[in-house]
């Protein structure tokens, strides 16, 4: 066998090892996506909430996972709609909305100290009402499914160790909801 036949050979190997790697990381993202939405699905079903597997589809969580309370859903007291699936649409549209409008003030960083400034801003208003509709969905969650002691703090908490999320999503899946709470 030639050099360059055996580094053929290893460099084929190699992109086995590579593309084998590639699969068992994608397999472990599909698998954890599963565990983190199963719960959530679970409290769908037992809800008899319309299209509960949607919970299985990315962002068709988001519809799911907010209309379990049925409570009015308030973001800082600055969004306030008791119609939680017109919070989607609005969640989904400002996203879309949010993406677009990252590529102007991404090339706005062409303009030194002022750009990265605006740029900066940009991400940081973004990131308050992403996170702020987090918290606000888990809370609203936490709230209907018992965990009103512990509500507040899981689901800060939940924004930043996911873990906590998916650790009490399997604590109270089970549970009866109170719409009143």
């Amino acid at each position: 066998m030639s050099e360059n036949e055996l580094a053929s050979l290893v460099g084929m190997m190699g992109m086995g090892v590579g593309l084998l790697i590639y699969l068992l990381m994608f397999l472990f993202v599909i698998a954890f996506y599963i565990v983190f939405v199963f719960p959530y699905y679970r409290m769908a079903k037992r809800q008899g909430l319309p299209h509960a597997w949607l919970v299985f589809v990315p962002v068709g969580n988001i519809w799911v996972m907010l209309n379990l309370p049925r409570r009015e859903f308030n973001l800082f007291n600055k969004y306030i709609q008791t119609d939680r699936t017109k919070v989607f649409w609005h969640f989904l549209l400002f996203t879309l909305i949010a993406g677009v409008l990252a590529v102007p003030f991404a090339f706005s960083m062409v303009i030194p100290v002022l750009g990265w400034l605006l740029y900066f801003a940009y991400c940081v208003a973004i990131g308050v009402i992403t996170y702020g509709f987090t918290w606000r969905m888990n809370y609203d969650i936490y709230m209907t499914y018992g965990m009103q002691d512990n509500a507040m703090l899981l689901s800060i908490l939940g924004m930043f160790v996911p873990i906590v999320s998916i650790v009490v999503a399997f604590m109270i899946m089970n549970r009866e909801p109170d719409f009143n709470a």
